[in-house]
This record gives C-alpha cells, structure tokens and sequence, in this order.
C-alpha cells in the first residue's frame, strides 16, 4: 500500500512538473504593435480606388514580459510576390506613432500590407491588412483645341496637359511666381508636319524654345515645375473610331496603348489615334477630330485617360 501511495504521489508530481513545464512555454514575450485609429487613417481592410494614396499609423511597445527592446519595424506588400516597402532600425523600448503614406497597387485585386516589429530576443508581432483595388474610372474630355507654334496666331496655346484635358498658351505658362501646371506634351507643325511631342524629344524642345522667348525676354526663365516627359504610340493604322469611341474603362486603355515608346508621333490627320503614357504610368488615348495644317493652324481632339 505504501509502494502504491509513493507511485501516485510520483505519479502526480511528474503531472504537475509537465504541466508547470507547458506553461512556462506559453508565456507570451512577443512586443506590442498596433494600428493608429482615427480620421486619416486606414487602420483595417479596406477598398480603395487602383493607385489611391492611404495613410497608416503604427504604435509598437517592448514585451511586457521581457521588456526587450525593440530593433527593427519592417513594412511588406503583397500581391502576388511580396515586396518590402520598409526595413528600418529601431533600437527603443517604444515606436511611434509613426505614420507612412503609400499607393494602392496599380492593378485590379487583393494586396495584403503587413507591419513587424522584431526585439532584441528575436521575438516578433505584426499587423496585417487587406487592401482591395477596384478600377479607375477614366475621363474624356471633347473639342479641346491647341495652337500651331506661330507666335502671331497663338491665342489658344500649344502646351499640353492630356490627363487634365487642358491647354496652356506658352505666354502663361509656368515662370518663375507662377503656380505650377504639368507640362506633359507640345502640339506643333514641325519636319512631319502636323505633331505632337515629349519636351525631351529634340526636335519639339527646339520649338518649344523658340516660340516662348518670342513672348518673354531671356533674363525671365520658364520653370519645370512639373515636367513630364510622355511616351507615344501611333494607333491610327490598328485601331478606328469605333473602337476608340467604345473604349470605357481602364482595360481598354490599357490593352489599347500597350508599350508606348516613341517620344512623338507626327504626320498627324483627322481620326489619327494616338497611344500615350505620362511618367507615373496613367495611360491615355488620344483622337484628332479637327486639324488645320501649318504654322499658323490648329488641332481639335478627344481624349480618353486614366484617372
């Protein structure tokens, strides 16, 4: 009886002894992160417009537990393959609250955003989102009209924004005290006649140059503030009117334009289409529907772009 007593005795303790054991592997030494809530931020999954901007806001605290000090915070985006926006060193017991701005993927789906925080005993916690990308709508905007480079003529400009469907007559373009305005494009009656051209295309920076010392005196300098230097892709032979007309979405530009790589695209007529995309990847297309050659004409067109 008493050998039988000592075996449950052991028998027990052993049991307490595992059970002690376990819980002291459960303790919880993993840091603290978490979302800043409030006005401005996006704190949990949400849906968003393809290439919104969203702001962030991260707290993050050393275990209660170990207390070691937090060394790096670290930012993943995913979709499809993961990409590290951020790798930063920390080196505190707290962080934050930190905020980071970002750009909602470009293209149609789920991307997941995660935030780590790591300690100094290797512990890490994190903080994941889910960012749904829905289509841009697109933008047309009809009859907008552009001067030839003739500087007796030039009443309507020949300086052109595609992806605000407006135009800027070199006179009041943007010097030095001005606001700025986004240079992307030039329409003018060059060696290919009737064209339209990236400033970093020689031949319509030579224009361009030109024509605007005719309005202003050399000591008074036209500022970039926006330059953008577009790319081009003549579409008329591939596409027609109808299926330019037809065009309704993202997609459609997209698919339509392609890989733009020309820095003009001359020879231009009524119904030429023309592909294009500015230097942060909006894409656009272009229709001619009225033109009058020469130094001294005009151009009328439509334009379909990205928003």
């Amino acid at each position: 009886m008493k050998k039988l007593t000592l075996g449950i005795l052991f028998s027990l303790a052993c049991v307490c002894a595992v059970f002690l054991g376990c819980g002291k592997k459960n303790v919880d030494k993993s840091p603290g992160i978490s979302f800043v809530n409030g006005a401005g931020y996006v704190a949990s999954d949400v849906q968003l417009t393809a290439k919104d901007t969203f702001r962030v806001g991260i707290t993050a605290s050393s275990s209660t537990t170990s207390g070691a000090e937090l060394v790096k915070f670290t930012v993943v985006r995913v979709f499809h393959s993961a990409v590290t926006v951020l790798d930063s060193i920390i080196n505190a017991k707290s962080f934050g609250p930190w905020t980071g701005t970002f750009i909602a993927n470009s293209n149609v789906g789920s991307e997941e955003w995660r935030f780590f925080v790591t300690d100094a005993d290797g512990e890490t916690a994190s903080k994941i989102m889910t960012i749904q990308t829905t289509e841009r709508p697109i933008a047309t905007y009809t009859d907008i009209k552009a001067d030839a480079q003739l500087p007796s003529t030039h009443t309507v400009g020949s300086i052109l924004d595609l992806t605000a469907g407006v135009v800027f007559p070199s006179s009041t373009a943007t010097y030095d005290d001005s606001p700025a305005v986004n240079v992307q494009a030039l329409y003018f009656n060059g060696s290919g006649n009737a064209t339209i051209g990236s400033l970093d295309d020689s031949e319509t920076g030579d224009v361009f140059n030109t024509f605007r010392n005719s309005f202003r005196s050399d000591t008074i300098k036209l500022v970039y503030y926006d330059l953008q230097n577009l790319r081009f892709k003549d579409l008329s032979s591939g596409m027609s009117t109808g299926a330019f007309d037809a065009v309704a979405d993202n997609a459609g530009i997209a698919d339509a334009v392609g890989t733009p790589l020309a820095v003009k695209v001359a020879n231009l007529a009524v119904n030429s289409i023309i592909g294009f995309k500015t230097s942060d990847d909006v894409y656009g297309l272009l229709k001619v529907t009225d033109l009058v050659p020469g130094d001294s004409g005009s151009i009328t067109y439509t334009v379909k772009v990205q928003q």
